[in-house]
């Protein structure tokens, strides 16, 4: 089996800081792939004073390689026109971007349809990214959905729509749905400040088909020609995380796209041996966007959506003063988990919204690994932690009585709802390692909760983390 071909997927519900890892390792491959999600993703990229934020455009563009976006990816083009642009006006070199003819169309319809059935749900809602996902899954169930290649027919496209527009008519029309879209501009739910008709979005989407036409091409084609004929080396990227898969993960606050390393023959074309190299991406502390079972979340969800940040100017003193209150133990769950939000940033890369955090939770990584079978692991933001003089680690979960272990995940929302963690308790470390290299050198503390995470997980870490850049990273044989 051919290995020259690497892949990146999230461990848990994405947010782990996938994009970092895709650029390391796409210094060494010639073409970075994604293959599944949509603009509902999003990943930040560090280079120096380079900084970018897609949700499209691959990860590995940052890194000057030839980016695709295969069948499995549902493409909004205003937003990968969008991204391309500010790439560019950032100082980035886009080496090449092609997408492919069969990848079906994010459209406005898809977050008005999404919008509509998510508040239906009433306390079930997910609470996603709004950009229309799960609709477009299921209007491609249905065989509703047109793909690239008819933004450049008029004809067929105006088909396709129309039968689109009839096939969901009496939701677009109801009067709920037309106060949502109308004050969309203001309230943020909806994108549009109007339901489009079939003939106007046919316009919409026809006015970018010159700016796409450059790009859309059959990558499977092009990509099994340079993997099977051309032997390039190909970097998979994947999107969100396992939590988030519709069959492995948690039910009903899931993703569309297929968050595991099968995803990639799924979204591709090609063959489960083009996987080549598996990577998990997994995160020294575990959290989540959105509504879902997080058995070790620290605080209230309820709370945490509505918490104002921290101002810029005030930050340096506000963490100093919380980290000796949680070193007092005089903190709440609620605290230590706005701490960690704190001094990481963590707000959604296309939401906005604060993330929900918890302690780091390799058991579920287990299951991760079981499903996978990665070859290696990576772990990042395990510099959260400095400073803090204990840290826990989920050893297992519990429901009621008995003890959950990683073969037996449940698929119920409601059993989820239910599961309780038990912890490690382990001591923390003052040293700032960032940008550190060589594991020998991280301290002695930070190493023993590695590899006590390792010991739990089942598996190796072979990339630590130590900041933000694509330099502060550990690489372990």
């Amino acid at each position: 089996m051919k290995k020259q071909n690497k892949a990146v997927i999230g461990a848990k519900v994405g947010d782990e800081g996938k994009g970092k890892i895709v650029d390391s390792c796409a210094e060494d491959s010639e073409i970075v792939a994604r293959y599944e999600g949509g603009a509902n993703a999003g990943h930040t990229i560090t280079v120096g004073d380079f900084k970018f934020v897609g949700h499209l455009l691959p990860s590995g563009a940052a890194a000057g390689k030839i980016c695709v976006l295969t069948k499995g990816v549902r493409v909004d083009p205003y937003q990968l026109i969008k991204e391309v642009d500010e790439f560019a006006s950032r100082g980035g070199d886009l080496k090449g971007l092609f997408v492919d003819t069969g990848a079906f169309l994010s459209m406005p319809w898809h977050r008005i349809l999404e919008w509509y059935f998510e508040n239906r749900k009433g306390v079930n809602k997910a609470y996603t990214t709004g950009r229309g996902m799960c609709a477009i899954a299921g209007s491609i169930g249905l065989r509703l959905d047109p793909h690239m290649s008819m933004i450049f027919d008029d004809d067929e496209l105006r088909r396709w729509l129309g039968v689109f527009y009839r096939s969901f008519e009496g939701i677009f029309q109801l009067p709920d749905v037309q106060a949502a879209v109308a004050t969309s501009h203001e309230a943020g739910e909806v994108d549009y400040d109007h339901i489009y008709t079939p003939d106007e979005m046919t316009e919409y989407l026809t006015a970018i088909a010159g700016r796409m036409r450059p790009y859309v091409r059959d990558v499977r084609q092009y990509l099994f020609d340079a993997w099977s004929n051309q032997n390039k080396r190909i970097l998979w990227e994947g999107a969100q995380g396992m939590w988030l898969d519709p069959y492995w993960g948690t039910w009903g606050n899931n993703t569309q796209g297929l968050c595991t390393f099968g995803g990639i023959t799924v979204g591709s074309g090609l063959p489960i041996e083009a996987v080549g190299y598996k990577i998990g991406v997994d995160t020294a502390i575990t959290h989540r966007v959105g509504n879902g079972p997080f058995p070790s979340e620290l605080g209230d969800y309820a709370i945490t959506d509505k918490e104002k940040r921290i101002p810029k100017d005030q930050r340096t003193a506000w963490i100093a003063e919380m980290r000796e209150k949680i070193n007092a133990s005089r903190a709440s769950d609620q605290e230590i988990g706005q701490y960690l939000r704190v001094v990481g940033n963590e707000y959604g890369a296309t939401s906005g919204r604060p993330r929900r955090l918890g302690w780091g939770d390799p058991v579920f990584t287990n299951y991760f690994c079981q499903v996978n079978a990665p070859d290696t692991m990576a772990l990042t933001k395990l510099d959260y932690l400095t400073g803090l003089e204990t840290v826990k680690l989920v050893t297992g979960y519990r429901l009621g009585q008995s003890a959950v272990s990683p073969n037996q995940m449940p698929f119920s929302p409601k059993v989820w709802d239910q599961i309780r963690p038990e912890y490690t308790v382990l001591p923390g470390w003052d040293d700032d390692f960032t940008g550190e290299t060589d594991f020998a050198k991280l301290p002695a503390n930070a190493r023993q909760y590695i590899e006590t995470f390792e010991e739990i997980a089942g598996c190796h870490y072979g990339y630590i983390s130590t900041g933000p850049d694509r330099a502060h990273l550990i690489v372990r044989q």
